[in-house]
C-alpha cells in the first residue's frame, strides 16, 4: 500500500455548472481551518503549470479525501473525468473510503459503483454535508495521531492501550494495514515476538515496497531468535 503526503484534507471535484455548491462547501471548510483544494483559490499555484500532471498529483496523491459533486454535467466534462480517474486510482490503494460522492441528480458515473455510500444534495444541505465531512476529517486525524505514537518511548501500559485501539481499527477494517503494522511494532515493544512476527507478516502481504516493514520484521525475527546470527 502506497504512502501519501497529503497537502489537502479535501480536494473538490466538480463541473463548472455546479461551482456554486463547491464554492459554498469550500468557504465553509476554510472557515473551519480545513485545508481544501478548490481551483479558484489556487490560481497562483496553478498558473503556468501542466494542469494534467498537477491535478493528477493532487487527486491521486495529495488529498486525504476527494469530494465529488456528481451530476449530468460532471459526466460530460473532460477535466472532471480526468480528476475522477486519478481519484479512483487512489481509492484502489486505500484501505478506507477516499471518494466521497455528493449526488446532484441521478446520473451514473463510470467507475463509481452504486454500492459506494453517497449523500444526496436534493435531500440535505451543503451546511449539513460540511458538518459530516468535518466529523470524517477529525476522525481520520485522530487515527493518524494514534498511528504516529512512538511506541518505544512510552510505558508498557500505554502500549497496551494502543494495542486495543489498533485491534478496534482492524475489527472495523481487516485490511487496515497501518494498524496491522503498528500492532507488530507494539508487540515488538512488549517483546512478544510471536505476535509481532505474525502482524508484520500480515502487513507484508499488503505492502511489498516499504523498507520500514522489512526492517521491523527482520528485527522481530532477530531479537526473537527466529534467525541465527552469522
Amino acid at each position: 500500500m502506497k504512502k501519501y503526503s497529503n497537502k489537502y484534507d479535501v480536494a473538490l471535484s466538480f463541473a463548472g455548472e455546479d461551482r456554486s455548491y463547491a464554492e459554498t462547501l469550500a468557504n465553509l471548510l476554510q472557515t473551519a481551518n480545513v485545508s481544501v483544494f478548490y481551483d479558484s483559490n489556487e490560481q497562483s499555484e496553478l498558473w503556468g503549470e501542466d494542469l494534467y500532471t498537477t491535478l493528477a498529483d493532487i487527486y491521486s496523491n495529495k488529498s486525504t479525501y476527494c469530494v465529488m459533486f456528481i451530476s449530468k454535467h460532471y459526466e460530460k466534462k473532460i477535466w472532471t473525468n480526468h480528476e475522477r480517474r486519478f481519484a479512483q486510482e487512489r481509492a484502489l490503494n486505500e484501505s478506507r473510503g477516499y471518494i466521497l460522492p455528493i449526488k446532484l441528480d441521478d446520473t451514473d458515473i463510470p467507475g463509481i459503483p452504486s454500492t459506494i455510500a453517497y449523500i444526496d444534495l436534493r435531500k440535505t444541505t451543503i451546511e449539513n454535508i460540511f458538518r459530516i465531512l468535518i466529523q470524517k476529517i477529525e476522525s481520520i486525524k485522530q487515527k493518524s495521531n494514534e498511528l504516529n505514537v512512538n511506541l518505544f518511548t512510552i510505558d508498557e501500559n500505554k502500549v497496551r492501550e494502543c494495542i486495543k485501539k489498533y485491534n478496534d481499527n482492524i475489527l472495523e477494517n481487516p485490511s487496515d494495514n497501518d494498524s496491522l503494522f503498528m500492532l507488530g511494532k507494539s508487540y515488538l515493544r512488549l517483546k512478544l515476538y510471536d505476535f509481532s512476527i505474525r502482524y508484520f507478516e500480515k502487513s507484508l502481504e499488503l505492502v511489498h515496497d516499504d523498507p520500514d516493514y522489512y526492517y521491523y520484521f527482520a528485527l522481530s525475527l532477530r531479537t526473537g531468535k527466529r534467525i541465527k546470527s552469522v
